[in-house]
C-alpha cells in the first residue's frame, strides 16, 4: 500500500467517514479535519511512519495528497540520510 491510501485509509478512520468519501485533493476542512484535528492527525502520521514533519512546511500543506507528496520526501530523506551513515 503506498503512503497516500494509507493517509486516506487512516483519515476515513479517524474523521469517520467512508473511505471511498475521503478525497484527497480536496481541502483538509471539505473532508472535515479542522486545524487541531489536522495536528493530532499529523502527529499520528509522524508515528506511524517514523518521521517528523516542520512545522512550517506543514502549513502549507492542503490536502492529504500534499501531505502525502511531503510524507514520500521525509521517508526519502531519511532513507538516503541512513545509507550515507
Amino acid at each position: 500500500m503506498n503512503t497516500l491510501e494509507t493517509i486516506k485509509q487512516h483519515a476515513a478512520q479517524e474523521f469517520e467517514v467512508k473511505n471511498e468519501e475521503v478525497d484527497v485533493d480536496a481541502p483538509f476542512e471539505q473532508i472535515g479535519i479542522d486545524s487541531l484535528g489536522l495536528v493530532e492527525f499529523i502527529f499520528e502520521l509522524e508515528d506511524k511512519f517514523g518521521i517528523r514533519l516542520d512545522a512550517s512546511k506543514a502549513e502549507g500543506l492542503k490536502t492529504l495528497r500534499d501531505l502525502a507528496n511531503h510524507i514520500d520526501e521525509l521517508i526519502t530523506q531519511k532513507a538516503t540520510c541512513a545509507e550515507s551513515s
